[in-house]
């Protein structure tokens, strides 16, 4: 088995697997400059080896959850998987947040999952109601946007990508007042200056 730059075991890749990620890498720098970023879909944890790969190559993870018993027992094994990954794989992978999906208000199951997945996790503020609308939108071949964006499903898509691109212009700003800060930065006992 070959050692990933950290030293720690690599899984085998197949040669599938090795030409997609030279696909992702080709062009280094260049490609990741040009990408203001991408967004995988992975299966169910089911499919473990393809839910692995999406996870060695993310940066971030929201994890969509129906607030379901049986969902969030699950979310357990894939927050130990995710802790694996960080530990030997990319060390830079974060959980942006949960996302619920298919939410139902009248069910009280739905709610008690919710608080209880809000006790350990950043929850996003909007929630995917269940809607009959996004199931019918694969089966004409259509994303939910398409199909009909104004049901309440499509809608509640629209307003988690909203809040995304909310959270990442934050960051954004956040790490470019910091940057801003450092060079402004007086030289101070102890601090280089250049003469």
């Amino acid at each position: 088995m070959k050692k990933s730059s950290n030293g720690a075991d690599a899984p085998k890749l197949s040669r599938r697997e090795r030409e997609c990620l030279d696909i992702l890498y080709r062009n280094g720098e260049a490609t990741v400059s040009e990408v203001q970023g991408a967004m995988a879909d992975a299966p169910s944890y089911s499919a473990v080896r393809a839910t692995l790969n999406v996870l060695v190559a993310a940066e971030r993870v929201i994890v969509p959850l129906q607030p379901e018993y049986y969902a969030l027992e699950g979310i357990t094994y894939l927050m130990a998987t995710i802790d694996r990954v960080k530990a030997s794989l990319n060390p830079d992978l974060t959980v942006e947040g949960i996302v619920l999906t298919m939410w139902d208000p009248r069910n009280r199951l739905a709610h008690q999952v919710a608080d209880e997945v809000n006790k350990h996790f950043r929850v996003f503020k909007s929630i995917i109601p269940r809607n009959v609308r996004l199931s019918e939108a694969p089966s004409h071949g259509l994303p939910a946007l398409l199909y009909d964006v104004g049901s309440k499903g499509a809608q509640g898509y629209l307003s988690l990508a909203r809040e995304i691109l909310d959270a990442l212009a934050a960051r954004r700003r956040a790490t470019a007042g910091a940057d801003a800060a450092a060079d402004h930065r007086p030289a101070g006992k102890g601090a280089r200056t250049r003469t």
